[in-house]
């Protein structure tokens, strides 16, 4: 068990590599989508594995509160990455989401994903008492995390109502700095899963 756990950590750090990537290869994703679906596909694959053995090793402690927020995040990730196939997931989801049923049905599942979110981080922050101060630390980032990226999307949506540029710049802006904490929760997420599989191992009887 204390291998799966530290698997999940060093998928956290994957899909930190993959962020990166996708990041250095957008030119290239925007003429071709199958590269695309694959990059969102291995990275949507390491956060939910590190989601999954977050989930591990909370149980492994009788900790069991973040069990619905963990299990609705990994859904939630499954179904955004099924709709980013047909254009309605991810962050496209807030500017598309007054043109056309699929942007609205991506906009809520994306905002959903944002609630459970911050449960998430909430009761991360629960854990620490068990699993150490590394967890309160991954519960404030994550948390930062969806407050910034909800934001992010209510202005963006705002913009495509009132058609402002100063609103999609504050957005913009918003989502770059969202995401860059983001990069920081999942770095800390696979430290605190890995070290958290440590603590399994040491403690497991010889």
């Amino acid at each position: 068990m204390a291998g799966m756990v530290r698997l999940g950590g060093i998928a956290a750090f994957v899909a930190v590599l993959m962020v990166v990537v996708t990041i250095a290869l957008a030119q290239s994703i925007a003429t071709n989508k199958v590269l695309g679906v694959i990059l969102t596909l291995v990275l949507t694959g390491c956060i939910l594995l590190a989601f999954w053995t977050t989930k591990t090793l909370f149980n492994a402690y009788s900790y069991r509160r973040a069990d619905v927020a963990i299990l609705g995040i990994i859904a939630l990730f499954v179904l955004s990455w099924l709709l980013s196939l047909v254009g309605g997931g991810g962050m496209a989801a807030a500017g598309s989401a007054g043109g056309n049923v699929m942007g609205i049905i991506g906009l809520i599942v994306l905002l959903a994903a944002f609630v459970l979110s911050i449960l998430f981080a909430i009761q991360s922050m629960g854990f620490a008492p068990s699993g150490g101060g590394i967890w309160k630390a991954i519960g404030i980032l994550y948390l930062i995390t969806s407050i910034l990226l909800i934001l992010a999307i209510v202005f963006l949506i705002l913009a495509g109502v009132a058609v402002s540029a100063s609103m999609a710049a504050v957005g913009g802006f918003l989502f770059l700095i969202g995401g860059l904490v983001w990069i920081a929760s999942l770095i800390v997420h696979g430290i605190g899963l890995v070290s958290g599989a440590g603590k399994m191992q040491t403690a497991a009887p010889a």
